[in-house]
């Protein structure tokens, strides 16, 4: 299980090896994805399996990460839109090998929404993650995401309206200081429970 600290130390570590490997002048672009994005950027707390990046298209860097349980298999099946590189956003460690970023807030939603895996959806209903969306322009991903990947449209849809709805009902939480964000979160990991 890997922590937060877990995973840059783990990167770190990755960095010092690939430092000893390459050539001086190559760089590795990593893109974290999934639970270890959302670690790194702070939004969750639970602990990850392993730290799960974009695709890595050379096999000896491949074999090296691995080592540091740096892997991207997540990334060979998640869906994702095809201009996603825009919004990529920079981790500043102190690295000399690895340009290190993770995907968006809206990406990253877009790569877990509609999976059917409990864990996914709690994380991108975090309302930690939702008060900085924007619905209006997640809406116009997620369609362009759809027409770009094999997904199950209806679960997208259904996780969409539902992550809409926590969000709306921590803003009025907010101004109400109500308990509706609990009552509605606890009744979407009810549904999955029920689903598994």
């Amino acid at each position: 299980m890997e922590s937060r600290k877990e995973i840059i130390d783990l990167i770190l570590l990755a960095d010092k090896r690939l430092k000893q490997e390459l050539d001086p002048d190559e760089k590795v672009e990593l893109i974290l994805v999934g639970g270890s994005a959302l670690l790194i950027k702070g939004i969750i707390n639970r602990a990850t399996l392993d730290i799960d990046t974009y695709l890595i298209n050379d096999n000896k860097i491949r074999n090296i990460l691995k080592e540091y349980n740096i892997n991207d298999d997540a990334g060979r099946v998640m869906t994702i839109c095809s201009d996603f590189d825009d919004r990529l956003e920079k981790i500043n460690l102190p690295l000399e090998k690895i340009n290190l970023y993770t995907l968006s807030d809206y990406d990253l939603i877009i790569s877990k929404i509609g999976s059917q895996r409990p864990k996914d959806f709690e994380d991108i209903s975090n309302p930690k993650l939702l008060e900085k969306i924007n619905f209006d322009k997640l809406e116009e991903l997620l369609k362009e995401a759809i027409l770009d990947n094999p997904i199950n449209e209806r679960r997208a849809w259904s996780d969409f309206r539902l992550i809409k709805e926590i969000a709306n009902k921590n803003k009025a939480k907010n101004n109400n200081k109500g308990n509706e964000l609990e009552w509605l979160h606890s009744q979407i990991l009810l549904r999955n429970i029920k689903a598994a």
